[in-house]
């Protein structure tokens, strides 16, 4: 929770600097996907937010970028964008925003790429191979065959950094069997 406020004591800062410039909303869009979010990419790579601390992050960016204004407060004007607007391709006439929930969850499962692909050998991996039963390099891989009621079996709160990667990846293993049900896979 230190960690939390005082990243984003400091995005506030930085929000305020920018503030002054006028910018359109495609320059603020610039600024929070690469300055602004940037800063919480290592708690939201490493650490699990709570579920207001997400919405907290959310609301601080969005308001920045539609309103050009510092404030975490919801409710205080109506939304003037619907979600699959804000967050939808641009192609497909959204502004593609970034949901900072699906964003961390990213970061979180590029871990198992490093862990599974590209074979990494070090303690974090250590700690994976001895919680999902891996005894070799060539077993890592199958991680994303099992699915996710393996996966989620697996999880537990003794090492909190390796369970909140593994609920990430069971996490979008149970979206993408219920979008290949739907048949929209490849929508994401």
């Amino acid at each position: 929770s230190d960690n939390f406020d005082v990243i984003y004591q400091r995005v506030s800062g930085l929000i305020n600097k920018w503030k002054c410039y006028g910018l359109t909303i495609p320059g603020r869009e610039v600024i929070t996907k690469s300055i602004l979010l940037s800063q919480y990419t290592y708690i939201g790579s490493m650490l699990d937010m709570t579920e207001s601390q997400l919405t907290k992050v959310q609301t601080q960016l969005n308001q920045f970028v539609l309103e050009n204004t510092n404030s975490s407060r919801t409710g205080d004007k109506k939304k003037w964008m619907k979600e699959d607007l804000l967050y939808g391709k641009t192609n497909q006439g959204g502004r593609n925003l970034i949901n900072v929930r699906n964003y961390f969850k990213g970061l979180k499962l590029s871990w198992l790429r490093r862990y599974a692909i590209l074979k990494y050998d070090d303690h974090w991996c250590d700690l994976i191979d001895q919680t999902l039963g891996i005894s070799s390099f060539d077993q890592r891989k199958n991680i994303f065959n099992w699915g996710s009621e393996f996966v989620s079996k697996s999880i537990t709160a003794t090492h909190l950094c390796i369970s909140n990667i593994l609920d990430s990846l069971s996490d979008i293993q149970r979206n993408w069997v219920a979008n290949a049900v739907r048949g929209d896979n490849r929508k994401q």
